[in-house]
């Protein structure tokens, strides 16, 4: 549930060897497991959501691969993009992505 800790820290003084440097930290560690939590219901209609994806642009001989942000639109909830997320990371029978972002900027 929680670890308490009092540590000290010291070492040597490199301009006086009669005197050490010396940190001193003590506190309380815990986990909350219960964390916030966010309902599918929540609106985001008013949000801007950006998704990365790799940019491939060509510059004469050389391919220049970077990351760019697309705007995505069409969800009214936290629901609807959790499930858009999830279904970005699942793969189609192909072996890609169900819905990879691609794009192409000049």
């Amino acid at each position: 549930d929680h670890i308490a800790f009092n540590l000290t820290f010291s070492s040597a003084n490199p301009i006086s060897s009669f005197q050490s440097y010396r940190a001193r930290f003590s506190g309380l560690w815990r986990i909350d497991r219960s964390g916030v939590r966010f309902p599918d219901t929540l609106p985001i209609d008013k949000w801007q959501l950006y998704s990365l994806c790799p940019v491939n642009r060509n510059l004469g001989e050389v391919s220049v691969v970077e990351f760019g942000a697309r705007k995505r639109e069409g969800m009214s909830n936290l629901g609807e993009l959790r499930e858009r997320v999830a279904k970005g990371w699942a793969l189609a029978a192909s072996g890609k992505r169900k819905y990879q972002c691609t794009a192409d900027f000049e």
